[in-house]
């Protein structure tokens, strides 16, 4: 029996879409059940053991799995690669709980219900690191990695809503978690066996794909540090109210900007295509998605910004409304962030990943040096702002390299033209032809 072949592009970039914004989806709804039905204290403790497990879910599942995806075109028979891959996420997750623990002590979180949150999310991270979902994306099988998604999307929010009536406890979130994550490995392989891969054992990696691995999850890690580092720096002396609501702004932020992600993502083949094509093509639609989503972002910031409150009072209760001055202040970072996505991307496009590495690596030494000042003056929450000149310095610097490395240019003609959406469009059409 032999694997299903491969979707069309097209379809794979909806599926895939579809699955990850779904999944992104989950994450928010997740957070917001708990805030609304444990309060602030509850959404506390999850956003502090959240803060310290999505920085080691950087290097457990997302570089193994994109070097997983860059290797799988390279083997006919891709049983032997799963297996590595996998075995290389579980060992990353074993190592990685201890880790936790011994960051959660080294902060002076050493209160007994954080601890005991901090386990159970490693818990959940060991169940989400034997996951398949990358090997039909890597696979080109957008049906069933959209499908696991979608699935495990659903799974988690319905074992976290029952759950929640049996048991008031923030425990129930990493459990929920654990149980979608482990009936989707099942169906998983089940699509294995059917193409005839067999039961992909764990293996142990190979040394180039360890290192491939670490230094694809770098960038990701770098980025989830630069996020985590005003609720990791603020938790061990802020009232647990104060952290609470730092995360349930943080949570906000970064639920648009994984929706805003998920568009970036869909259109990352695009980017690459045209740029292989028509290499001056690809620096026009760089520069003017980078610039039109910025524009478009700050319409919809200032938008939202007068709404802080009523949106916090939505997403996770009547009692997060104290937190509106700080969600208003801090939604603007989806401005930079906007700008330098689409950069990143053609940094990856023209094969120039370093180049977002050390981008990230510079921005996430801003943000530590920002939240120490800012922690010595006793600003608590607060200290978040720093983010505001971290992030637009990642933009300026992002763009300065591109430029300087000839991989972003003004379109031909009135340089106007960038900020047009019809520019936009002619600049991503098949085939060929003017800009």
């Amino acid at each position: 029996m032999t694997p299903q072949p491969p979707s069309p592009l097209r379809y794979q970039v909806v599926a895939t879409g579809i699955g990850e914004l779904a999944g992104r989806l989950a994450q928010l709804l997740s957070i917001s059940l708990v805030g609304w039905v444990l309060g602030v204290e509850a959404l506390g403790i999850v956003g502090i053991a959240w803060s310290l497990t999505a920085i080691a879910t950087a290097i457990v599942q997302s570089g193994p799995e994109l070097a997983g995806m860059a290797d799988m075109p390279r083997h006919s028979a891709p049983g032997g690669l799963i297996a590595q891959v996998g075995g290389l996420r579980i060992v990353g997750g074993l190592l990685a709980v201890p880790l936790l623990f011994l960051a959660a002590f080294t902060l002076g979180l050493n209160r007994e219900d954080i601890l005991l949150q901090v386990g159970m999310q490693g818990i959940a991270l060991l169940a989400a690191s034997a996951g398949l979902a990358w090997v039909f994306r890597g696979l080109g099988q957008a049906r069933r990695q959209g499908l696991l998604r979608l699935l495990q999307a659903a799974l988690t929010l319905l074992f976290l809503g029952g759950g929640l009536l049996a048991w008031r406890s923030p425990l129930v979130l990493p459990l929920a978690e654990a149980l979608a994550a482990g009936i989707c490995v099942v169906v998983g392989l089940s699509f294995l066996a059917r193409d005839g891969l067999g039961r992909p054992w764990l293996a142990w990696p190979s040394w180039p794909l360890a290192r491939t691995s670490l230094a694809l999850g770098a960038v990701t890690c770098l980025s989830n540090l630069t996020w985590m580092l005003p609720i990791v720096t603020t938790s061990p002396a802020a009232p647990l109210e104060e952290v609470s609501h730092l995360t349930a702004s943080l949570r906000l932020i970064l639920g648009f900007n994984g929706i805003m992600q998920v568009f970036f993502l869909a259109l990352f083949p695009r980017i690459g295509l045209v740029t292989i094509q028509d290499p001056a093509r690809g620096r026009s639609l760089a520069l003017a998605l980078a610039l039109q989503s910025a524009l478009l972002c700050l319409l919809l910031v200032a938008l939202a910004a007068p709404l802080s409150e009523p949106i916090l009072r939505l997403a996770f209760g009547p009692e997060f409304g104290a937190a509106a001055p700080l969600l208003g202040a801090l939604l603007p970072v989806l401005v930079p962030v906007a700008l330098a996505s689409p950069i990143a991307y053609a940094f990856m496009a023209n094969g120039r990943p370093s180049l977002a590495t050390w981008t990230q690596g510079l921005t996430t030494l801003v943000v530590a040096g920002g939240i120490w000042f800012a922690t010595a003056q006793a600003m608590g929450a607060w200290a978040a702002l720093v983010l505001h000149p971290a992030l637009w310095f990642q933009a300026m610097l992002s763009l300065f390299l591109a430029f300087r490395h000839n991989l972003v240019a003004w379109p031909p003609g009135e340089w106007y033209k960038a900020c047009d959406p019809r520019h936009l469009f002619l600049a991503a059409r098949f085939p060929k032809g003017k800009v």
